[in-house]
């Protein structure tokens, strides 16, 4: 069974995001990395990771804290797991999110594919090796 990673990093550069992914990104190849998605954001990055392992949602979000993704995500993620309101969209990244104003809608982020970061985050992954 697979598991997806989801990070957001919100407030950094591409090269932090590859920065974080050459010191741990060890972990998803040892959680068996079977497919990785990058896309930019309105405030940063969204990275999508599917791993070959069948982890609990209290792991997921360990996993995620420990690759860097937004503390306050992860805290609101932890937080509904504590109080059992792990419904299924629990560890949601959006793709667009909009506001919904009197004078119409504002778009205020949206996800777009970055193939390059992409590409750069899985040669980080497959040559770094684990540091204990």
């Amino acid at each position: 069974m697979t598991t997806k990673l989801k990070l957001d990093y919100d407030g950094i550069t591409d090269d932090d995001v590859a920065l974080i992914f050459y010191h741990r990104g060890w972990l998803v190849r040892k959680l068996g990395l079977v497919s990785l998605e990058a896309a930019s954001t309105t405030h940063g990055y969204h990275v999508e990771a599917v791993v070959n392992a069948d982890l609990r949602p209290q792991d997921v979000i360990l996993a995620q804290m420990l690759l860097g993704s937004d503390i306050h995500r992860e805290i609101y993620n932890f937080l509904h797991h504590l109080d059992g309101e792990m419904i299924s969209q629990w560890n949601k990244l959006f793709d667009k999110k909009t506001l919904v104003l009197k004078t119409g809608i504002k778009v205020l982020s949206q996800e777009t594919p970055n193939p390059n970061l992409t590409a750069r985050l899985v040669r980080q992954i497959e040559k770094k090796k684990a540091t204990p």
